[in-house]
């Protein structure tokens, strides 16, 4: 009995820690972006820009909402960086046709951490795209295949409420390009659910989309890229050999 008041008692104690510690942080996160104007969401989208762009994701300890990210954020415009892509995750496993949100305070995927980046971001003169991804458990976006018609649609609709969340946070730091998805290589051949999708999205967003397609036969066999206002080509070429001969 003694051991297990003392488990009940470290489980509610660390929550309280958890809590306490959160609520910390949020308040130290408002205080440093008090002063940090936000762009209208009514300003325009414009689609002509060059990107000398990046990447940012943030893992623990320092996740989207914290002060690494943020130093780490202010720093990219001294590399001439001038657009940035925050690349928050969902979660899937192969052969099991949903995809998982995890966005609430505590998550590393946390939306008012990739609120407080994109402000930020837009404030220092950056250019934001929003590129949700999955993140397959032992595995890749590439690997996730349903043949069978039910487990396929069943995928789809999760997909879509998951974009459909994205889209909405798009919305709301009015990031300047939403990505619609990367990689998925054996789901994209299925075009027409692709395109409710994008019309879906477009409901919500209405900024330029684009699909990250990988290299090789993805992005050359795409056939919706005439619905998208970007094509988006991952570029990870194995690297190149070069074999020496005699001349």
């Amino acid at each position: 009995m003694a051991t297990l008041i003392s488990a009940v008692g470290l489980h509610w104690g660390s929550r309280a820690v958890n809590a306490a510690f959160r609520s910390e942080r949020d308040a130290v996160n408002r205080a440093a972006l008090v002063s940090t104007p936000k762009v209208p969401l009514d300003a325009p989208y414009p689609k002509l820009f060059f990107q000398k762009g990046v990447n940012l994701t943030a893992e623990f300890p320092s996740t989207y909402d914290s002060e690494g990210a943020r130093e780490m954020l202010e720093a990219l415009p001294l590399f001439g960086v001038n657009a940035v892509a925050l690349v928050p995750y969902g979660f899937a496993t192969r052969n099991r046709p949903d995809v998982r949100l995890n966005t609430t305070g505590g998550s590393w995927e946390n939306d008012d951490g990739l609120i407080q980046l994109a402000q930020l971001a837009h404030a220092r003169g950056m250019k934001v795209m929003l590129k949700p991804g999955i993140w397959v458990e032992g595995g890749f976006p590439g690997d996730l295949e349903f043949a069978a018609p039910e487990s396929r649609a069943a995928w789809f609709a999760s997909y879509r409420v998951f974009l459909e969340h994205y889209a909405g946070l798009a919305t709301r730091v009015h990031a300047d390009i939403l990505c619609i998805g990367g990689e998925l290589a054996k789901l994209t051949p299925y075009a027409d659910e692709w395109r409710s999708l994008i019309a879906r999205v477009r409901e919500i967003y209405p900024g330029p989309l684009v699909y990250a397609a990988n290299f090789g036969p993805e992005f050359e066999a795409l056939t919706f890229w005439d619905a998208l206002d970007y094509i988006g080509l991952q570029e990870y070429y194995p690297p190149l050999t070069i074999s020496r001969q005699k001349w």
